[in-house]
């Protein structure tokens, strides 16, 4: 559990890098990413954590891996686009002028990337992240900290 909550914080900060630069390299400018308030998107956490799990001892077939992973990610991506557009009021993305969208919120060209960007972090990164997090002690700290902080960001967020 302690290694699934580490991935979920691990990736959830480098999928927010991975926005701010796509973001700069499109527009030319540094914009502010996501809708909570620290550097961290927790889309990328949790497909990715989902997806580490999802893939354990098959790793080695990578196909089958891009397929799992596409899915899984594509399948969180429309989630939290249908949740924000329809009980928040918030698109916070657009796929709407890309070919072989779904109302704008996911398109079979980024699900490819995704499948991609998991395939090639779950085979290659992965190993690396779990070699050098530290002890399991470290890692579980970091892991508690993160999902407490984002727990506030979050709470902070939804307002009643």
């Amino acid at each position: 559990m302690i290694d699934i909550l580490y991935i979920f914080a691990v990736y959830s900060i480098l999928g927010w890098l991975l926005e701010i630069v796509f973001f700069y390299i499109k527009s030319g400018h540094l914009q502010k990413r996501g809708i909570l308030r620290g550097a961290y998107c927790p889309l990328y956490g949790f497909s990715m954590a989902i997806c580490t799990l999802l893939t354990k001892g098959v790793t080695d077939m990578p196909v089958l891996c891009f397929f799992a992973n596409a899915a899984v990610c594509t399948a969180f991506e429309l989630m939290t686009a249908v949740i924000f557009d329809k009980l928040l009021g918030k698109k916070l993305w657009d796929y709407t002028g890309m070919r072989l969208n779904l109302n704008g919120y996911i398109c079979l060209s980024f699900s490819a990337i995704w499948g991609v960007i998991a395939t090639v972090c779950i085979k290659y990164l992965n190993p690396v992240i779990f070699a050098y997090g530290g002890a399991e002690n470290a890692k579980a700290v970091f892991a508690a900290a993160f999902c407490i902080m984002i727990s506030a960001d979050l709470f902070s967020y939804v307002k009643p």
